[in-house]
């Protein structure tokens, strides 16, 4: 034979016998020259747990019976996929990953344990040095329906695998990377959504995919997400957060539709070289559309937002399509680029401006107050070409206590000043670039001036109408500037 079935070693899969005795030899037998073709329903009552290397396809089911819980050893898990072939760590080398296709993974009785469908992890204990060379090649998971768990997929150690036409429903969470997790894509045909709850035991808020590194190798040693990749068109929809990340290596969000979370559609913690690009993110709630919390660590680097749509759902109260909660000081070179917003209260809410930062090109309608509000900006920090037909404000600032802010061609529909070149605003200690198209009367957005100064020359116009008002001020001109009214 070229390939075995569970049938052969007295599977049943009428999805009322216990097949897990037969699966188990099943799944011995086979071999990287023998595939495995499994076309029944086959309930168990204990872990399935399949070693790499090895070659599954079908059309048939997996059925977790979780209604007696003695033979599960607390271990709720219906098929345990292992990164390990050997007993021993040093021979794990240039092992083939699993291949496993068109199988789908549901349960009786999901609703009474937290139960995860489908983990992969290593059964040795693996010091941290070791794990960065192993070499797990080839993995492929495609055409796998999950339904029914509190966890759908489990990559506490992943390396190399594809993730292709996986749809997952009625699970608390589609997908949850932790550990040291390496070069692992979610593409084509992914959809994982959320529109009922009531098969899962865990009362914390519902995930479509989270990323944490919270699980050790050794008590010294932690491992950490690396090269993760949601791409190609994946369904994200119905989760109180779509994806949340944290303490994650290159994460790469592209060409998704991130739909109907019911809090924040994107939560990103720490993290390096972080690209959420090309999404249509909307949310059904009243919080942010990508949300950027400060978290104290060594990351926090390299982050790029762009050309994503961000829709919100004509809140009544504050919310942010893009909202920096407290960038942190370590953060630095973020990118927010050619977003389009719509329907949030404010479109870029920075508490803390990440420094080396460029804010640029984004624009929003509906029912936008402020696109762009900068209570504390980082050093060298730009922010140009943003504008806004509906909005009160292109840009608000806080009373400032920001160093150095380059600013310059934002637009509103009712601050339409314009500039060509730069200004310096002096604050006292710090600086701040205020060139066009921001306003400080009615709330005085920049406060405590005490004087203006122009350190280029104009070769345009520079208007300063009652947008710009500066009480008290001294102001200072080069030549070739052109001053119309000053208020």
């Amino acid at each position: 034979y070229d390939y075995l079935t569970p049938e052969f070693f007295g599977a049943i899969g009428n999805g009322v016998a216990d097949d897990i005795a037969a699966l188990d030899a099943f799944n011995t037998a086979l071999n990287m020259s023998i595939d495995g073709v499994a076309d029944g329903d086959y309930r168990i009552t204990r872990t399935f747990k399949i070693k790499r290397g090895k070659k599954i396809r079908g059309c048939g089911s997996i059925i977790a019976d979780f209604t007696t819980t003695a033979p599960w050893s607390s271990d709720y898990c219906a098929i345990d996929m292992l990164i390990d072939s050997t007993d021993s760590s040093a021979a794990i080398f240039a092992c083939f990953g699993q291949y496993l296709k068109g199988i789908k993974i549901t349960s009786t009785a999901a609703n009474t344990v937290e139960a995860t469908a489908l983990r992969f992890r290593t059964s040795l204990v693996i010091p941290v040095t070791s794990v960065v060379n192993f070499s797990y090649l080839t993995g492929s998971i495609s055409g796998i329906t999950i339904e029914k768990f509190d966890t759908a997929l489990d990559l506490r150690e992943a390396w190399s695998v594809d993730f292709t036409d996986i749809v997952v429903y009625n699970c608390r969470r589609a997908v949850f990377i932790n550990g040291k997790t390496v070069n692992v894509t979610f593409g084509t045909g992914c959809r994982f959504t959320n529109p009922d709850n009531a098969y899962t035991s865990s009362t914390a808020d519902t995930m479509g995919v989270e990323i944490d590194s919270s699980t050790r190798y050794t008590a010294a040693a932690q491992g950490r997400p690396e090269g993760i990749a949601i791409t190609g068109g994946c369904l994200i929809y119905g989760y109180d957060n779509n994806i949340y990340a944290n303490r994650v290596l290159a994460l790469t969000v592209n060409g998704n539709i991130i739909d109907g979370a019911a809090k924040d559609c994107i939560v990103l913690g720490s993290g390096d070289d972080i690209r959420i690009t090309d999404n249509y993110i909307f949310s059904s709630g009243a919080n942010s559309g990508v949300r950027v919390d400060g978290v104290a660590s060594a990351y926090g680097s390299r982050i790029t937002i762009d050309k994503n749509h961000i829709i919100g759902s004509a809140p009544t109260n504050t919310c942010y399509a893009i909202n920096f909660v407290d960038a942190g000081v370590s953060r630095n070179s973020v990118k927010i680029r050619g977003n389009v917003f719509a329907d949030w209260t404010i479109g870029i809410n920075a508490v803390l401006c990440p420094a080396y930062s460029v804010i640029s090109d984004n624009s929003g309608s509906g029912l936008i107050t402020d696109l762009i509000y900068i209570q504390n900006g980082g050093d060298s920090t730009e922010v140009t070409g943003n504008g806004t037909p509906d909005s009160v404000n292109a840009l608000r600032l806080h009373p400032a206590t920001s160093t150095e802010l380059i600013i310059g061609k934002n637009k509103s529909a009712l601050n339409r000043t314009s500039f060509v070149g730069k200004a310096t605003v002096l604050t006292g200690t710090s600086t701040i670039s205020l060139p066009n198209n921001f306003r400080t009367t009615g709330d005085n957005y920049v406060r405590a001036v005490t004087s203006v100064t122009f350190i280029t020359a104009f070769p345009g116009e520079f208007n300063i109408t009652d947008e710009f008002s500066l009480s008290d001020a001294r102001l200072n001109l080069s030549t070739n500037a052109l001053v119309d009214t000053i208020v």
